[in-house]
């Protein structure tokens, strides 16, 4: 009798954990786009902005993860904004770097290919619209003083604030 109550403990409190287990892991909410955009004008800076739509169902911290892609050629950073967020602030990443493709050489080896993950804040439950801009700068492709076009893979994770 003692040991099959044991047991039963045990049972229940695996069942529990594992429980709890799949539950973070629900809560948590990851969004994967490829992006590309074709900037109009003759500007560093693109336009349009890359439009983003999120939405969640509770006050949740949003994180996002920007890398160039194997095509890319010339040196972008992003200006991210979303209305929404509490510091209602714009994050500017650092200039990004390019790979070695056919007909160019890699960017400078200090310069990273991704933004690495950056924390954009808390959201309000509700749909939230990320403006996602993309700047450039002379080098590697870019030669004539404008952004023609970028593109890459924009990750966001939502995770539910307890």
């Amino acid at each position: 009798m003692k040991g099959s109550l044991v047991g039963i403990a045990v049972m229940a409190a695996s069942i529990f954990l594992l429980a709890s287990a799949i539950d973070s892991r629900a809560a948590e909410r990851v969004i994967s786009e490829n992006v590309l955009v074709k900037c109009a004008g003759k500007s560093q800076v693109c336009s349009p902005a890359y439009l983003v739509q999120v939405k969640v169902d509770t006050p949740s911290l949003l994180k996002m993860h920007y890398s160039v892609p194997p095509s890319h050629c010339s040196s972008v950073r992003l200006r991210i904004r979303d209305n929404a967020l509490i510091t209602g602030k714009e994050t500017i990443t650092d200039f990004l770097g390019w790979p070695a493709g056919p007909g160019w050489s890699a960017g400078p080896a200090d310069m990273p290919l991704s933004t690495g993950e950056l924390n954009l804040g808390q959201v309000s439950s509700g749909a939230h619209t990320f403006e996602v801009q993309g700047e450039g700068k002379l080098g590697g492709c870019n030669r004539e003083g404008y952004l023609a076009s970028w593109g890459g893979t924009l990750r966001i994770v939502t995770t539910p604030v307890k």
